[in-house]
């Protein structure tokens, strides 16, 4: 998403939700030290075609902002920092372990405020560039028993979003064999709760009404700080975010189900501000491939959830990650992906090809499902994916809802469920009204 700020700084943001609240971040940071006419473009690498995009937007951005210094950071520019320092239109390439610090700006603003009179100055922006890549900070001491201090400060708004993000972990060490991104974020480092509670505060005070957990993997909460004086799992967090707060929705960006805790059921069994929408961790239906993928759940185990979650909270929505055509995958192997995506079911697919990227496990594995069948395999996974969401918009016909109005005449249900708005101007952005909803047209309306 491109946005146009003051000063002339344009930022674009790929990705997670993660990307987005550290976009803020640094936009926050060259707002406060005066930067002016400068390009930041936020990276994903998660697919090859992620990277594809970035390559294009940079040169996209570059035409459209000639006079514009452009910084590129995020996982993209972490894994392929030396081809991107290459490109002529990037002026600066910041690895991901810098991304937040404000020295870093401070020192890219005083080259380019020493710039102005014509001369580049390459050899110090090359002694700058090797500071802002040094890797061996990606990786995180062994035994840490005390929560590590926030890469973030603390930000105060989202330009034009209806609800705030807060991350309250980055980095993982699960190592699935398909997945970059250990190698890009690091080892799995939970934050300090403290600091997560008051960011969500700062939000709460500043009109938010809901706020989105997010990180690498925050199902697995608190296991590097686990001790007698910490809140040391995320059912626990969000208890005490819930607590100390007068947040209205607290919902989670994704789960993995093989580390949900018994406090995250029963803050969906018990708590109505806690949010019924869960958005898995899926990637397969099928258990021969999930183990290859080196998953640690099984499709019982996504079933077993989805039905206690219903069981708990029969409103609830769930979506899903799944890739389609992973090394080997048989047609009897993506049936069952099929069948999960029916069973759960699941109303949100998030489906995409299988893309090998280099260093992972998978990589060394041999990529034999073609391109056509892959492409055919998501057309299939998002198709039933939308049947699902019709069949549960077609439920929710005559029903209140509590929903969250957003821009673009569009509002969201506490299970997610987008709801189309025909008068607009009769709401508040960001508010949380309750009103009847009905079906027309394939899509739910407010009444």
């Amino acid at each position: 998403m491109t946005e146009i700020m003051d000063n002339g700084i344009v930022v674009y943001t790929f990705g997670c939700r993660m990307n987005a609240f550290e976009t803020q971040c640094i936009y926050k940071i060259m707002q406060d030290i005066k930067m002016k006419n400068v390009t930041l473009v936020n990276t994903c690498t998660v697919t090859a075609e992620s990277e594809r995009q970035v390559r294009q937007m940079i040169r996209k951005l570059h035409r459209e902002y000639p006079d514009n210094h452009l910084i590129l950071t995020g996982c993209a520019s972490q894994l392929h920092s030396e081809f991107f320092i290459k490109m002529l239109e990037v002026d600066f390439v910041i690895g991901n372990e810098f991304k937040l610090q404000r020295w870093v700006y401070e020192k890219i603003n005083l080259w380019f405020n020493d710039c102005k009179d014509g001369s580049q100055k390459s050899d110090q922006k090359k002694i700058l560039q090797k500071q802002f890549l040094t890797q061996n900070k990606l990786h995180i001491p062994e035994n840490n028993t005390t929560a590590y201090d926030n890469d973030w400060e603390y930000i105060y708004n989202f330009e034009d979003r209806s609800r705030a993000f807060v991350p309250i972990q980055t980095g993982c060490d699960h190592y699935c064999s398909y997945c970059i991104v250990p190698f890009t974020r690091g080892r799995f480092k939970s934050y300090n709760q403290k600091h997560i509670i008051e960011q969500v505060k700062i939000f709460v005070n500043n009109g938010y009404n809901e706020v989105v957990l997010t990180g690498i993997d925050i199902t697995d909460y608190g296991k590097d700080i686990r001790n007698k004086h910490s809140i040391d799992t995320l059912g626990k967090l969000c208890k005490e975010i819930l607590k100390e707060t007068k947040l209205q929705r607290l919902r989670l960006s994704s789960v993995d189900v093989a580390e949900v805790d018994d406090d995250v059921m029963d803050l969906i069994k018990n708590e109505e501000r806690f949010m019924p929408y869960f958005h898995i961790s899926l990637q397969s239906g099928s258990d021969s491939v999930l183990k290859r993928m080196r998953r640690r759940h099984t499709y019982s185990d996504v079933i077993n959830f989805c039905k206690t979650v219903r069981l708990f909270r029969p409103e609830s929505a769930f979506g899903a990650d799944i890739i389609a055509g992973f090394p080997s995958e048989t047609d009897e192997e993506f049936s069952q992906s099929i069948k999960i995506v029916k069973e759960a079911p699941i109303t949100f697919v998030h489906a995409f090809p299988y893309s090998k990227r280099e260093r992972t496990l998978a990589s060394l594995m041999n990529d034999d499902v073609p391109k056509d069948i892959k492409k055919s395999r998501v057309k299939e996974l998002i198709k039933l994916g939308e049947e699902n969401l019709q069949e549960m918009c077609k439920k929710m016909d005559g029903t209140n809802q509590k929903v969250l109005i957003e821009r673009d005449c569009v509002a969201r249900a506490e299970n997610f469920v987008k709801i189309e708005i025909i008068n607009p101007d009769k709401y508040t952005f960001g508010s949380i009204i309750e009103a009847k909803v009905y079906f027309k047209n394939n899509k739910l309306y407010l009444k």
